[in-house]
């Protein structure tokens, strides 16, 4: 087994890459998290630090990469339903956003 060591994906937030190490482990990947941000005490430092690394060993990075494919579309597909669903309702706040958004 490597003991090398890739970044599949970055993220801007500690939650992201909490969700994708455990998709990850699910799939058997052995995962690593790179986060400088004190520990969730100061998020912001990780904006700084290029955000979150979420690493895994060199020969397991094709399995990794298809699988946090698989889950950036889910969660594209549910984020497009979300907004779908805010627009649909015809709320204020989206009004406006759409007003905004020249939509």
């Amino acid at each position: 087994m490597s003991e090398e060591w890739v970044c599949a994906t970055t993220s801007g937030n500690r939650h992201h890459a909490e969700l994708a190490k455990i998709t990850l482990e699910a799939a058997g990947i052995e995962v690593h998290l790179s986060i400088d941000d004190a520990s969730g005490v100061a998020p912001h430092f990780a904006l700084f630090t290029g955000g979150a690394k979420v690493m895994v060993r060199a020969e397991d990075l094709p399995k990794a990469v298809e699988i946090l494919k698989d889950l950036l579309d889910e969660k594209s597909t549910a984020k497009n339903q979300t907004e779908n669903a805010a627009i649909a309702s015809g709320g204020f706040l989206t009004r406006i956003r759409q007003w905004l958004l020249g939509k």
